[in-house]
């Protein structure tokens, strides 16, 4: 049970770090005939986690426990706020009895994971991939997994049973350790099952997925890419989730030295698919001459760790403007952009004073 004083508080039942396509060891095993994997768009919003305990939570922290209709109406993040998270406790606990059926005998929580769209899109104040055409609005929040966790400690060996009776079901399980609290959940990947499920207890904003095999897919979304029509796709083969971006991911040398090594590995139209995407990607990070590469990823990096932190002036809307605020605010900036550094020395020597930057001007 989480207690309103965790909240801020780190979200413990995450959704997976999603590996590159390019650096899955299956490609070749993807790419035979028989393989069908569920392929989806990969929509520029916020990671949310909102479960059946009331928790609501963004990638990496807890934002509300239980909250009111008054305060989802009021609470923003990214820029808008939960008003359309009205009514979605009450369908999820829908969720959470069927899957409590499958563990009579155990106490289950169920969490839903969407992307919640912002008034652009994540890295633009512009509707640059011409969602609101496509019905995809602003504060909406679409779905693209689910997971059961369980109250009680499981065993390894109790995991795998666990996984094995869901598999049973018709769900395309994964199995998701915490290194913070040693206890496992099951990540539930989209599949037409799972799809259903949602829809029977009244979900509608559910990300689009369609069966195809690895090469079908790359081969249709390969000039979406770079035209910049997508942000990029996600695809799962039920065991592993992989992402393909498009020409916002800066594609860092060693992203470029992975896609090499398969030249010569996989088949040959994957292969060019995967270095023209890159490669134009390196070509968009290079055209503004008159920033530096390094002031370029500091401001992408900037605007991705947005997408999973509340602003200083969303917090102080809610009374919240202490130094320790602050100082939290700082931290958790500095983490979330270390992670896009790919061990670039200057970087490292320009994030501080970067991050200074964007707080004065607040």
């Amino acid at each position: 049970m989480v207690s309103n004083n965790l909240v801020g508080s780190v979200f413990t039942k995450q959704w997976p770090e999603i590996k590159h396509i390019f650096q899955s060891e299956k490609l070749t095993k993807y790419l035979e005939k028989n393989a069908v994997g569920f392929v989806a768009e990969k929509l520029d919003g916020s990671n949310l986690a909102v479960t059946s305990r009331g928790v609501i939570s963004s990638r990496r922290n807890i934002l509300l426990n239980k909250p009111s209709v008054a305060e989802l109406e009021k609470f923003k993040f990214s820029g808008v706020t939960f008003s359309k998270l009205v009514g979605i406790f009450d369908k999820i606990d829908n969720v959470r009895q069927h899957f409590q059926c499958l563990f009579p005998f155990l106490n289950v929580e169920v969490i839903l994971y969407g992307e919640l769209i912002q008034k652009g899109t994540a890295t633009c104040k512009e509707d640059k991939f011409n969602y609101r055409p496509r019905g995809i609005d602003m504060g909406d929040f679409h779905i693209f997994g689910g997971g059961v966790a369980f109250e009680e400690q499981l065993t390894s060996s109790q995991i795998m049973t666990a996984l094995k009776h869901v598999r049973g079901k018709g769900f395309s399980v994964i199995s998701q350790e915490n290194e913070l609290t040693g206890r496992t959940h099951l990540v539930v990947l989209m599949n037409a099952t799972f799809q259903k499920l949602l829809q029977q207890f009244g979900f509608e904003k559910i990300v689009k997925h369609i069966q195809s095999g690895l090469l079908e897919a790359v081969n249709f979304n390969v000039d979406k890419l770079v035209k910049n029509k997508i942000e990029g796709i996600v695809i799962n083969f039920g065991d592993e989730i992989l992402k393909w971006k498009g020409l916002d991911e800066g594609y860092p040398d060693m992203y470029m030295e992975q896609i090499q090594e398969l030249e010569m590995k996989i088949n040959v139209d994957v292969y060019k698919a995967f270095d023209q995407v890159a490669t134009e990607a390196r070509k968009l990070r290079e055209t503004g001459k008159k920033n530096k590469n390094t002031d370029v990823l500091l401001a992408r990096a900037y605007q991705s760790a947005m997408t999973k932190l509340r602003t200083l002036e969303e917090q102080a809307e809610d009374g919240d403007v202490s130094e320790e605020a602050v100082a939290r605010y700082r931290n958790a900036l500095e983490e979330e952009m270390m992670k896009d550094c790919h061990s670039n020395v200057e970087y490292k020597q320009k994030l501080i004073a970067f991050i200074e930057s964007k707080i004065k001007c607040r």
